[in-house]
């Protein structure tokens, strides 16, 4: 075998194969033909680089509509039809009469909404959306068909936000059948049957939404329609309030009011919670009907409504820390057996006409002392007793505060930090920068211990400083740091007690201007006690130690820390009191020599002492003739060894690279 390196010649001879001249070219061949392919290989692969054009993602961009003027379309539905997934359409103000199909993910922008308007002329859905994660804001949309379940907005698909708009005049507002959708911030009225209306809709949110008008419910959730919230609306005016025929929804912080039935309706349903709402003027405050079982009904205000409660066969409902306010009839109930109260010391319900006394306490009510729970039970019939009825009504909030750190009965010494949250669990709300009449303050209140003035505090912290705006669902976070030493001189001369020290109550407070003064607001009120203990005076001085010279100087400085200021200030020489020494530095010159001590005692506003380390100064003569000092000069010897060393390094290696010269001959 002739083994060849590879090489491309211009002449193949035996002087290259070695003899093997046929086997030789035959190899020569092959790898001129393997070259002629790699080359093929290679300018292939620089076309198909070259001409493999890859389709580009188009940016999300803004379509304009507008009915009557200059723009990108005239109608909705042909912005759509171009659209991409992803763009936004936004619409100009006019009146656009057409049945919007929404079957791509668009974002609807109006211009505003009560001049931007879609408007069915009375025919099918006015807009319907078929894809998911669509967002509707800014339009009145109105005059749907009336046709079974046709709707200012027909809704098939899911997470999809409807969110500021005016929703009138259709079949129904809006009718959804899909899941986790928001409808927020809408005013939703006089709409031919519901406002909204779920069917097999799941995990849905609607808040904050002003539902007026309408000719069935302003809200009405249908069967196998579970985990709904519905929150922070106003459901007034409607022929009900809110219909609930389904299960584990949760329903908070409404004012239903003045409408035609009942405020809300709970019919075949279970573990629904009915919490924090305001129920007023209508027939029937809340009614259950047709086995409703095991649903919570807390912290809700029933107030002059013809019937408070209406139960037909319906059990085990929980119902504490309601306030039964002046209706005709507080409950009506027909063979139904409910539990009215959260225990003790939790308690029951406020009911107006209970006649009952608070003069004893306990589970049993039979210990001395009150504890705002009348002393007998409230009986509603032979089947419903609350058997811890509240002396006043309970106050609900729309928030919580808490206040974090320092925990509650801390003994604390010198400065702090207090850690707070607030959290809203209402709608959007603003606390103005400079409102007094509603604010959140952080204060800090001292008891007097006698005399004519009661109390004294500091507010450290308050939304009305700079302003606080929270959403629905945001929780703010606060460290406010107090010293209280930076408030010793603000303590009025007449308040008896250790103030800025000793027992205080740190409280988050939301204060709220009312007809007679201020009150507690929508959040409420948190606070803690706690010990603030004044640092034991103490005093140092520098320098602990000196030589020097008779007739030279040495100026001692002071830190103090602790107690209570102004302090008073005695330097002290061998343990004798200097006389004028009572600033916090002293300078001493002394005119002997021999070994003196220093000391300093300080005195605090309230008498409190504290003394400070002994120095020790020494102090000589100087000798006749003064001090002599050698000059001494300091030599460095450096070693030479490594830099010769270096040096036979380098000639070497230059020696090494010269270009030898050839000799000529």
């Amino acid at each position: 075998m002739c083994i060849e390196v590879f090489s491309i010649k211009p002449k193949l001879s035996e002087e290259y194969t070695n003899g093997c001249i046929g086997e030789g070219r035959t190899l020569f061949m092959e790898k001129k033909t393997v070259l002629g392919m790699m080359l093929a290989l290679l300018l292939m692969g620089m076309l198909m680089l070259a001409f493999n054009i890859q389709p580009v993602k188009a940016e999300p961009r803004t379509w304009i509509v507008d009915d009557d003027g200059p723009a990108d379309f005239h109608m909705i539905q042909e912005a759509i039809n171009t659209a991409n997934s992803g763009d936004t359409i936004y619409v100009k103000a006019g009146t656009y009469y057409e049945n919007v199909v929404v079957n791509k993910t668009l974002t609807f922008v109006g211009e505003d909404k009560d001049i931007t308007v879609i408007d069915g002329s009375g025919s099918e859905n006015v807009v319907s959306l078929s894809a998911s994660d669509v967002n509707i804001s800014g339009f009145t949309i109105r005059q749907s068909g009336t046709e079974q379940w046709n709707s200012g907005i027909y809704v098939s698909s899911s997470n999809n936000n409807i969110t500021s708009n005016v929703i009138e005049n259709n079949q129904y507002g809006v009718w959804c059948w899909g899941a986790f959708d928001t409808i927020k911030g809408n005013k939703i009225a006089y709409n031919e049957i519901s406002g909204i209306a779920f069917a097999s809709s799941h995990n849905n949110t609607v808040a904050c939404n002003n539902i007026i008008h309408n000719g069935g419910d302003g809200v009405f959730i249908t069967s196998n329609s579970n985990g709904n919230t519905i929150s922070n609306n106003t459901l007034s005016n409607n022929f009900g309030g809110l219909g609930v025929y389904s299960d584990y929804n949760n329903i908070r912080d409404h004012i239903i009011a003045n409408n035609t039935l009942d405020g809300v309706s709970l019919d075949t349903c279970c573990y629904n919670d009915i919490l924090n709402n305001f129920l007023s003027g209508n027939e029937r405050g809340i009614s259950l009907l047709h086995e409703v079982r095991y649903n919570t009904i807390v912290a809700n205000t029933i107030t002059d409504n013809q019937e408070g409660i209406e139960f037909f066969h319906s059990d085990n409902n929980v119902f504490y820390h309601n306030n039964f306010i002046n209706n005709t009839v507080q409950v009506y109930s027909q063979s139904s057996t409910n539990i009215w109260d959260d225990g003790y010391p939790s308690g029951g319900n406020y009911w107006s006409d209970y006649v009952g006394v608070d003069v004893k306490s306990g589970p049993n009510q039979d210990l001395l002392g009150s504890d705002s729970i009348g002393d007998t039970p409230y009986v509603i019939d032979e089947n419903n007793t609350d058997y811890y009825p509240l002396m006043n009504p309970w106050s609900a909030v729309a928030g919580n505060l808490q206040i974090l750190k320092p925990t509650n009965e801390s003994v604390i010494m010198g400065p702090i930090n207090i850690t707070f949250t607030i959290e809203n669990r209402g709608c959007d709300v603003e606390f103005a920068r400079g409102d007094s009449s509603n604010r959140i303050d952080l204060e800090i209140e001292y008891r007097s211990t006698g005399g004519e003035l009661y109390g004294w505090g500091i507010t450290f912290w308050s939304t009305s400083y700079d302003g606080l705006v929270l959403h629905s669902g945001d929780k703010y976070a606060q460290t406010v740091f107090y010293d209280p030493s930076e408030f010793e001189k603000a303590v009025p001369p007449d308040f008896i007690g250790d103030a800025p020290y000793g027992k205080a109550t740190i409280r988050l407070v939301h204060w709220k201007r009312m007809d007679e003064g201020y009150g507690y607001g929508e959040f409420g009120v948190t606070e803690i006690n706690v010990i603030l203990i004044l640092p034991p005076l103490s005093a140092s001085i520098s320098p602990l130690s000196a030589s020097i010279l008779v007739g030279q100087l040495v100026t001692f400085t002071s830190t103090i820390s602790g107690g209570y200021t102004p302090y008073g200030y005695q330097w002290y020489l061998n343990g004798n009191p200097v006389s004028g020494a009572t600033a916090a530095s002293w300078t001493f010159t002394p005119t002997t020599s021999g070994i003196y001590y220093v000391h300093l005692k300080v005195t605090d506003a309230k008498g409190n002492t504290a003394q400070s380390d002994t120095a020790r100064i020494t102090v000589t003569t100087v000798p006749v003739g003064g001090y002599s000092f050698p000059i001494q000069v300091q030599t460095k010897t450096e070693p030479i060894i490594p830099y010769i060393a270096l040096i036979a390094t380098l000639t070497a290696i230059l020696t090494k690279l010269r270009p030898k010269t050839k000799r000529k001959h």
